[in-house]
């Protein structure tokens, strides 16, 4: 549909009665994709985005108290939906049975820290998440221009935060900061942490692809705007961002190709990522980890005051198997893990750290200490689930990795929380069930939530 009649269709569309749906889901689309690069910038531990999903929350509940309507969804999105809220349910009573631990909790803690209430905070974090990026899909899939706008600002944003970095490492060498880039020439765009900016790029480079295949954007400015992204990409440094890379380089044969040709291209891509891994001496990182696990109890009383060892990674490679031994199938609860770390059965006599913001920081195991092994897997399904129909359909690469953005980067240490997957999700999930996708012309049952009830008057 060219251009000038979605715009058209756009201005129609204001007069109608749900106006403030369809605007409030434009300005939430702007807002979101300019957000979306200051992921680490926080106010009380709280993402700015968190706080717009919030207000925005509690002004669509008041809007439809007022003004009574049924929220309708597509039944692929409401299926997500429901295995979202199922998952909430278990890791609910997962969090109520492990009361029945000692806590060790630090004096000054605020309540959302304290146990079961760290569960219910992350349990809001996360529906908000799934909320409006099941909101923003549904607007994406009805309205063309809507889903344009979004992906557009998305594009944009990360055109300039891509921009800002490269010359913010050229001003480093003139000795002049512009804040894109550290002192060590690593680019950290609007993110202010490297290896964030690194995952949130891939989800830009993806949408790119996206927007390639759908012709929103032609061959020659998506390769010079993939350039850029990769530059900056390399330039974040980002260890996390390699890893997802070498595992998309794995998806991406096994969506196109079949049989041999499959069959030769992983083998291909495998020795090169062997290659690659050699060249950066992953081999000697493992050793370092393995090495510190083993003396980690020594090491961390000569040294109780380094966070790089009492805290992060290396302390969750000695807590976190102690943790699972103890609670394979119903884990120690979502949240939990800085508040039974200083139990003596799992520090042993590493001493006692006392802070309520640590992660083990090691993808899938943080899942498995939590919420334990069943509920684990379940969860991992419906991060993997909604990807499967454009795997069997053979859409295109970058819309099916914008889907699996989100479990993949779980799984090399973010957080569910982190908010950027979210939002590209339901601008691949738009692009795929709206009326120009290629499940967009299926027949598609509309599920029907019940209308808020009437306040009278």
């Amino acid at each position: 549909m060219p251009t000038e009649n979605l715009a058209t269709e756009g201005a129609k569309a204001t007069a109608t009665p749900d106006w403030f749906l369809r605007n409030n889901a434009l300005v939430l689309s702007i807002l979101a994709a300019i957000l979306c690069t200051s992921s680490q910038v926080k106010f009380a531990e709280v993402q700015l985005l968190e706080f717009l999903f919030a207000f925005d929350l509690l002004l669509l509940t008041v809007w439809l108290l007022l003004h009574p309507q049924p929220i309708v969804l597509s039944r692929p999105l409401f299926r997500i939906g429901l295995r979202w809220v199922i998952f909430m349910v278990l890791a609910l009573l997962m969090a109520l049975y492990a009361l029945r631990q000692d806590f060790y909790v630090g004096g000054n803690v605020s309540l959302l820290k304290q146990p079961f209430m760290v569960t219910l905070s992350r349990e809001g974090e996360l529906f908000l998440d799934v909320f409006f990026m099941l909101l923003l899909a549904e607007h994406y899939r009805r309205d063309p221009w809507l889903l344009r706008v979004g992906g557009w600002t998305y594009f944009w944003v990360g055109v300039a935060g891509a921009l800002y970095s490269v010359v913010s490492a050229i001003g480093i060498a003139a000795h002049i900061e512009l804040g894109g880039a550290g002192r060590n020439y690593r680019m950290v765009g609007f993110n202010n942490e490297g290896g964030s900016y690194g995952t949130y790029l891939l989800t830009v480079i993806f949408l790119t692809l996206a927007m390639m295949q759908a012709g929103w954007l032609s061959k020659r400015a998506g390769l010079w705007s993939m350039s850029l992204f990769a530059i900056a990409l390399l330039g974040s440094q980002s260890k996390a961002a390699l890893f997802e890379i070498a595992i998309f380089a794995l998806v991406g044969p096994a969506v196109r190709l079949r049989g041999i040709k499959l069959l030769v291209t992983t083998c291909a891509v495998a020795a090169v990522l062997i290659i690659a891994f050699s060249v950066i001496n992953v081999s000697a990182l493992v050793s370092g980890y393995t090495s510190s696990i083993s003396s980690y109890e020594q090491i961390s009383n000569l040294s109780p005051d380094d966070g790089n060892i009492v805290v992060g990674r290396v302390a969750g490679l000695f807590l976190a198997p102690k943790m699972i031994a103890a609670h394979p199938l119903a884990g120690i609860g979502w949240g939990n893990y800085p508040i039974v770390r200083d139990d003596p059965q799992y520090r042993r006599s590493s001493p006692i750290v006392e802070t309520n913001l640590d992660s083990p920081s090691l993808g899938p195991i943080d899942y498995v200490v939590e919420l334990g092994l069943p509920l684990f897997l379940y969860f991992t399904w419906v991060e993997l689930v909604p990807a499967l129909p454009l795997i069997r359909k053979r859409i295109g690469f970058g819309l099916i990795s914008l889907v699996l953005m989100q479990p993949i980067a779980n799984w090399f240490g973010a957080h569910l929380n982190l908010t950027y997957p979210w939002v590209a999700a339901a601008i691949a999930l738009g692009m795929v069930y709206g009326p120009e996708g290629q499940l967009g012309g299926e027949k598609q049952t509309q599920t029907t939530l019940p209308a808020p009830v009437e306040v009278p008057a």
